[in-house]
């Protein structure tokens, strides 16, 4: 009686074609996975400084229009590389100023506008 003997294992050219696969599939992986957590970071960047900029606008709201002046500072020491700048200008109109706050941080800088009006004695 004859026996066979099959050779059912892989060949070295076999695992590295599956290597070379997988390694193309992980690295693929890994280029999704860091660009996804670059832009977590830049969102919550995004949304951090116009949180501080709505803070300092309320803020600017809550003061009286005659004071109502320029005005720069930072968010230290919670966030001491967010800086802050008020702007104030006169409109055209007599009661009304235009207030601009500007956020700037490490990557750039945030605009938020809006137009104050004097509130009228009754």
């Amino acid at each position: 009686m004859m026996t066979r003997h099959s050779n059912t294992g892989f060949t070295l050219l076999e695992v590295m074609v599956a290597l070379s696969i997988v390694a193309v599939a992980l690295v693929t992986l890994l280029g999704t996975h860091m660009m996804s957590l670059d832009l977590a970071r830049k969102n919550k960047e995004q949304t951090l400084t116009a949180l501080l900029a709505r803070q300092k606008m309320e803020e600017a709201l809550t003061t009286s229009f005659d004071t109502l002046a320029e005005d720069s500072g930072d968010f230290a020491p919670a966030h001491p590389e967010y800086k802050w700048e008020l702007e104030v200008e006169k409109a055209e109109t007599e009661n009304l100023k235009k207030v601009k706050i500007i956020i700037k941080h490490p990557d750039g800088e945030f605009e938020l506008e809006t137009m104050v009006a004097r509130k009228s004695a009754k």
